[in-house]
């Protein structure tokens, strides 16, 4: 159980091609893995929470900067329509 992968500086960002405004760089973002469930299962969870503005689930992730199938979730602000 844990994180991966939380606050990255722009180099780390760049050596694990993240996004160029990825919540990572703020320390709003975290790619996280919880054991016994499916990372699908896990941003299920995180969105139910109501925790999270942002949830991803990466299950076919090729191993990037040490980590491949992962959950994203973060806490950026997001503009409103």
């Amino acid at each position: 159980n844990g994180d991966s992968s939380g606050f990255r500086t722009a180099a780390m960002n760049q050596g694990v091609l993240g996004a160029n405004a990825s919540p990572h760089l703020t320390g709003e973002g975290a790619d996280i893995h919880v054991e016994g469930m499916s990372n699908l299962e896990l941003a299920h969870a995180a969105k139910e929470s109501g925790l999270f503005t942002g949830v991803g689930y990466y299950e076919n992730s090729k191993p990037v900067g040490g980590y491949g199938a992962h959950t994203h979730v973060d806490t950026k602000a997001r503009s409103r329509m």
